[in-house]
């Protein structure tokens, strides 16, 4: 991987898997935006929670 960031832009040289290209771009795109937008106050990050992590289920630390 190489990159180049620029003031409004970047440039990224990717080697992958045929057909990856388009699942990586988003999920680049995807962090970004999110990153973007809470610097810009546009989105306001919440607290994560037990659930969060845990995907509803109880950890067998609770047991």
């Amino acid at each position: 991987m190489a990159f180049n960031i620029c003031g409004d832009h970047m440039h990224i040289l990717l080697v992958c898997e045929e057909g990856g290209v388009s699942k990586i771009v988003g999920k680049i795109k995807a962090i970004t935006s999110k990153e973007y937008n809470t610097e810009k106050g546009i989105t306001v990050r919440r607290k994560k929670s037990e659930s969060d992590t845990t995907r509803e289920h109880v950890p067998l630390s609770k047991l």
